[in-house]
C-alpha cells in the first residue's frame, strides 16, 4: 500500500494541465518517475490499484480506449449526468452506443460549453448573418487576411486596450476590429487572442505597427491566420459598439479562472539517457530570455495545430525566430542549461540549440559545425560507449531509411571535418521516437570532434 500511495501525486501531478492521457503512457511515466520497474507485475498492480482509489475519490476516472480522465482540470463530476454534457444527450436521445455517436455528440457538446472550434472566416456582415450561421465572404488565403493571432500578451490588457492598440495610426474608425475571441492555454489563462480587421489593408498595418512596437513594455508575437472556408464567428465575439459593455468580449481574469482549482508547483521531469540504461537525469528548466522564448513557441505552435495548420512547428519557427533566435555560436546558449527537455525539434531550434528541424547537422557552408542530433536515424551510429564518446554518421546517402550511395565530403560533412582542425565545442542533442508518434529530445552538452573514418556502412 505504500507504492500506491506514493503513486497517488505523481499521477495527479502528470494530468495536471491536461484533460487524458493513455493510461500505458501514464503507467509508465509514473513508474519512472517512482524509480519502480515499469515491466514489472508488482508496479503495475500497485498502479492498478492507485487509479482505482482515485476513482473512487473522483480524481480521475478511465474511459474508454484506455484512457485516464482528469475530472479536476475538465470540471466534470463523476456518475452525475447533469454535469455531464455528454451524457446528458445521450438521455435526451436515447439510444447512442455506437462509437461514431459518441464522437459526434462529445464535438457537439464541446461546442455547446464553448469550446468551440477556432473561428475561421472574416465578418464584415450584420449581426442577422452572422447569428443565422451563413459563412462571410473574403479572407479565403494569406494574401487577403483580415484575421490575426496576437500572443504572449500581458495580463493587465483587456479588450478595449487591444482594439485600441491594434487601430493603425492614422485610422480614425473606431470599429476597426470586428471580432476578439480570446484563448486559454493549458492553465486556464488568456495569454493570446484571435482579432478580426475590418478589412486586409488594417490587417497588414496593424501587424506592421505590432512589430515594432511594445504593448505596456512587453515585445508581443503577431500573424496572420488564414482562415477554412465554411466556418463563422459566434454571434458573442463580435464587438458592435466600443461603448457597449462587451462581457463575453472580457479578457477572463486568472483569479476568476483558477479560483475553484489549487495551483501545484509540478516536480522536474525525468528523462531516461538510454533505453537500455537505468540512467536518468533530473531535467532543468530553461531561464531568461530562452525560457520566454520556449514560452511563446509552445503556444504558437500549440494555436497552430488547433487551428488545423500542417508542420506547426515549422511555421511557428518562421514566425519567431527573427526576433527570439539568438546569433548563431559554438558552445553552450544563455539559459539553456544541460539536460533540458524539450518537446520537439521546433523548439531546439528556437532556442539556438539546433536550428535545422530536419537534417541532423546544423551548419553554414564554409563554418565548422555548431550542432548535431543524434536520433537513430544511421545504423553505424555508436552514441552510448562506455568512455563517454560516440560515433556519430554523416549526413547523405540514404533512400528510405537505408544506405544506397556513398556520402560526401560537403555541406554537414565538411563542417565536422573543420571541426577537427577548430577544435571547436558541438552541442548535441539526443532524441528518440515515444509511442503514438512524435519524438521527445534533450540537450546532452558540448562535445569535440576529434578524427573521423572513412568505411563501407553496415547497410551495405
Amino acid at each position: 500500500m505504500s507504492h500506491v500511495q506514493s503513486l497517488i501525486p505523481l499521477i495527479l501531478s502528470i494530468l495536471d494541465g491536461v484533460d487524458s492521457v493513455e493510461v500505458k503512457a501514464l503507467r509508465r511515466q509514473v513508474l519512472l518517475c517512482a524509480k519502480l520497474d515499469p515491466d514489472d507485475k508488482d508496479s503495475k498492480k500497485s498502479f492498478k490499484r492507485a487509479v482505482k482509489y482515485m476513482n473512487l475519490k473522483k480524481n480521475t476516472e478511465l474511459v474508454s480506449h484506455g484512457l485516464v480522465e482528469h475530472l479536476v482540470s475538465t470540471n466534470r463530476k463523476l456518475g452525475n449526468d447533469k454535469h455531464d454534457p455528454i451524457k446528458r444527450e445521450w438521455n435526451a436521445d436515447g439510444e447512442t452506443n455506437h462509437e461514431e455517436t459518441r464522437v459526434a455528440k462529445k464535438q457537439k457538446c464541446s461546442k455547446e460549453n464553448g469550446e468551440e472550434c477556432v473561428p475561421k472566416v472574416t465578418s464584415s456582415q450584420s449581426d442577422e448573418a452572422v447569428s443565422g450561421g451563413n459563412p462571410c465572404k473574403g479572407n479565403k488565403n494569406g494574401t487577403t487576411s483580415t484575421r490575426l493571432f496576437v500572443g504572449y500578451l500581458p495580463l493587465e490588457v483587456d479588450e478595449t486596450i487591444l482594439c485600441e492598440f491594434l487601430k493603425p495610426e492614422g485610422f480614425d474608425d473606431d470599429e476597426v476590429v470586428t471580432h476578439l475571441r480570446w484563448i486559454k492555454d493549458a492553465n486556464g489563462v488568456c495569454r493570446s487572442a484571435f482579432v478580426e480587421m475590418i478589412d486586409s489593408k488594417s490587417a497588414a498595418r496593424a501587424v506592421q505597427k505590432l512589430k515594432k512596437t511594445k504593448l505596456m513594455g512587453r515585445s508581443i508575437i503577431v500573424m496572420s491566420a488564414p482562415p477554412k472556408e465554411g466556418d463563422i464567428w459566434d454571434p458573442k465575439h463580435r464587438i458592435v459598439e466600443r461603448k457597449r459593455d462587451m462581457k463575453h468580449a472580457e479578457r477572463p481574469r486568472p483569479t476568476e479562472i483558477s479560483s475553484n482549482r489549487k495551483q501545484k508547483q509540478r516536480p522536474n521531469r525525468q528523462i531516461s539517457l538510454s533505453s537500455s540504461t537505468n540512467a536518468r537525469r533530473i531535467a532543468p528548466e530553461c531561464s531568461g530570455d530562452a525560457a520566454i522564448a520556449l514560452e511563446i513557441f509552445r503556444e504558437l505552435e500549440s494555436t497552430l495545430k488547433h487551428a488545423g495548420r500542417r508542420k506547426s512547428d515549422m511555421i511557428a519557427y518562421k514566425e519567431l525566430s527573427p526576433k527570439w533566435t539568438p546569433k548563431r555560436q559554438h558552445g553552450h546558449i544563455p539559459g539553456v542549461p544541460v539536460g533540458v527537455y524539450l518537446h520537439g525539434r521546433g523548439e531546439a531550434a528556437i532556442l539556438g540549440l539546433h536550428r535545422q528541424i530536419v537534417r541532423g547537422i546544423d551548419s553554414l557552408d564554409g563554418e565548422s559545425c555548431y550542432a548535431i542530433c543524434v536520433s537513430g536515424g544511421y545504423v553505424d551510429d555508436d552514441d552510448h560507449r562506455p568512455d563517454g564518446s560516440l560515433v556519430y554518421t554523416g549526413v547523405g546517402g540514404q533512400k528510405g531509411r537505408h544506405q544506397v550511395t556513398d556520402q560526401k565530403s560537403q555541406g554537414g560533412n565538411d563542417a565536422l571535418l573543420r571541426s577537427i582542425d577548430t577544435h571547436l565545442p558541438i552541442r548535441v542533442l539526443r532524441g528518440g521516437q515515444i509511442k503514438g508518434g512524435g519524438a521527445e529530445y534533450f540537450y546532452d552538452g558540448l562535445y569535440t570532434c576529434i578524427s573521423y573514418t572513412y568505411e563501407a556502412s553496415l547497410d551495405g
